[in-house]
C-alpha cells in the first residue's frame, strides 16, 4: 500500500472516513460543521495524485469560501505541493496567463487546484474555464455547500452535473443534506453518478418518497408535496455512497449551552410596532392582505425588533432600543471571542459601531453579502489568528463554509426565517 503522511494529524473520525472514501470514484461528506470535510477532501486529493490517480482538483463552492480553501485550508492541511488559482470572475491578461499555466502548463509534479464559486458555473466564461480544466487531466471535481445544487432545474446544477461527467472523482460536502425537504439530496447524488440511487427520474424519486395533492391556483393545477415516507429505504440507498456524521458521534467536547435573553421594545418601538400590525390586521378583515405583503410586513416588523425600520427609499432609521444594552451586557460576562449574527445588513453597521465604541475598532470586523473577497478572507483571518480581534460581525452569507474556530460564543442578535442558515450558522 502506498505509503501516506497527513499535514495536520486527523481525528478519528476522519482518518476512518478517509480511509474509507479515498479510493471511491464518488462519495457524500455528510459530516455536521466543524468536523473537518475541507481536510478530508483536500487529504484524499493528495492521495490520489499520489498514487497516480489524479493530478487536478476543481473546487465549487458558495462566493468566498472558495477563497478561503485556497488561502486558508491548503496551507494548513494540503501534504503536497500545489499550483491554484482562485476564479473571481473574467481574467483580464495577466490572469488569463495564470489560469492557462493551472490549467495546461507545467506544474512539476504539484497538484493543480482552480476554487470556483458555484455561481460562476452559470457563466460561459466559468463554464468554459472549469470545463478546460478537468478536460487537462484526471481530476476531482468537489462541491463544497452541495446543497446549493439542491435543485435539478437550476443553472448550475446542470453545469455542475456535466462538469461532474469530466472529472475521474467526485465528491460533495454538505453538513445539511436534506436542509427544506428530502428531494435535496436527488440533485445532488445526480451530481455524484447518474446510476449513484436506482431511481433515475425526479418524478420516480418524487413518487417514491414524497406524498403530493393535487391543488389549484387561478385555475392552474400542480402537485403539492404535503409530506414523506420511506425514508429508511432513502437512508439504505445513500449509505452505499456517503457518511453522516455529527459532533456527539466524532468529538469529546462540552455541550453547547443557550441562554435566552428577554429585550422589551422601548415604547417607541412598542408604539411603530402596534402600528404596522394595526395596518395588517385592519388588511385582513377586508380581505386585501396578499401573500407578499403579508411577508413585507412580517419583515418590517422584524426590523423594529431590531432597532431600525427601512423607509421606502431602504434608507434605515434608527429607534430607540435595548437590543444593543443586552448584547453588551451578555459580552461583558462571556469570555473569549463571539461570532454575533444579524438578519439586516443595518444591523451589522449598528453593533459594529457600538463595539467599537466599546472595544475599540480593531477588535471587531464584519461580513456580509456586499463585503468583498480580499475583506472577506481578511475578516476570517483576523478573527481566527490576531488575539486583539474578538468580535466577528456578520448576516447569512458567512453562515456556509467558514472556519471560525476561534469563537466560542456565538449571538443571535436577530434571526429570520430561512432553516438552512440557521442550521449551517
Amino acid at each position: 500500500m502506498t505509503e501516506f503522511s497527513f499535514k495536520t494529524q486527523p481525528y478519528k473520525h476522519q482518518k476512518e472516513t478517509f480511509v474509507a472514501s479515498r479510493d471511491r470514484e464518488y462519495f457524500a461528506l455528510f459530516l455536521e460543521q466543524g468536523l473537518g470535510k475541507t481536510k478530508i477532501v483536500l487529504d484524499t486529493a493528495a492521495w490520489l495524485m499520489l498514487c497516480g490517480k489524479i493530478d487536478r482538483l476543481l473546487i465549487a463552492a458558495p462566493n468566498g469560501v472558495h477563497t478561503n480553501w485556497i488561502k486558508n485550508e491548503v496551507p494548513t492541511h494540503l501534504v503536497c505541493e500545489s499550483e491554484s488559482y482562485i476564479w473571481d470572475g473574467p481574467p483580464g491578461v495577466k490572469k488569463g496567463r495564470r489560469l492557462n499555466e493551472v490549467i495546461s502548463g507545467p506544474c512539476d509534479g504539484k497538484l493543480r487546484i482552480l476554487a470556483m464559486n458555484i455561481e460562476a458555473l452559470r457563466t460561459d466564461r466559468g463554464f468554459r474555464a472549469a470545463q478546460a480544466f478537468l478536460l487537462g487531466g484526471p481530476g476531482l471535481m468537489c462541491v463544497d455547500e452541495s446543497t446549493s445544487i439542491k435543485s435539478i432545474h437550476a443553472e448550475q446544477t446542470k453545469a455542475a452535473i456535466g462538469l461532474g461527467t469530466l472529472a475521474r472523482f467526485r465528491r460533495t460536502l454538505t453538513g445539511t443534506p436534506m436542509s427544506q425537504n428530502p428531494i435535496d439530496v436527488y440533485s445532488q447524488c445526480k451530481f455524484l453518478k447518474d446510476t449513484a440511487l436506482p431511481i433515475r427520474t425526479l418524478t420516480a424519486f418524487k413518487a417514491s418518497f414524497a406524498m403530493e395533492e393535487l391543488c389549484s391556483f387561478h385555475n392552474r393545477t400542480f402537485k403539492k408535496i404535503v409530506g414523506f415516507r420511506n425514508l429508511d429505504m432513502l437512508g439504505r440507498m445513500l449509505a452505499d455512497f456517503s457518511i453522516r456524521l455529527e459532533k456527539k458521534d466524532c468529538l469529546d467536547l462540552p455541550e453547547k449551552i443557550y441562554t435566552t435573553r428577554y429585550v422589551e421594545m422601548t415604547p417607541e418601538q412598542a408604539s411603530i410596532y402596534k402600528a404596522v400590525k394595526d395596518k395588517a390586521l385592519v388588511m385582513l378583515s377586508q380581505g386585501t392582505l396578499t401573500t407578499t405583503t403579508a411577508l413585507a410586513i412580517a419583515g418590517k416588523c422584524a426590523q423594529i425588533t431590531t432597532g431600525f425600520v427601512y423607509n421606502d427609499d431602504k434608507t434605515a432609521v434608527e429607534i430607540k432600543n435595548h437590543r444593543i444594552a443586552a448584547m453588551l451586557d451578555v459580552i461583558e460576562d462571556g469570555d473569549g471571542k463571539f461570532i454575533i449574527w444579524c438578519p439586516f445588513l443595518h444591523n451589522v453597521k449598528m453593533v459594529r459601531a457600538a463595539l467599537a465604541e466599546k472595544y475599540g475598532h480593531e477588535s471587531v470586523v464584519t461580513y456580509e453579502g456586499a463585503t468583498s473577497l480580499e475583506d472577506r478572507d481578511d475578516a476570517v483571518f483576523r478573527l481566527q489568528n490576531v488575539d486583539s480581534c474578538r468580535f466577528f460581525v456578520c448576516t447569512e452569507a458567512a453562515s456556509r463554509g467558514l472556519t471560525l474556530t476561534a469563537a466560542c460564543n456565538a449571538i443571535y442578535y436577530g434571526n429570520k426565517s430561512k432553516l438552512e442558515a440557521r442550521l449551517q450558522s
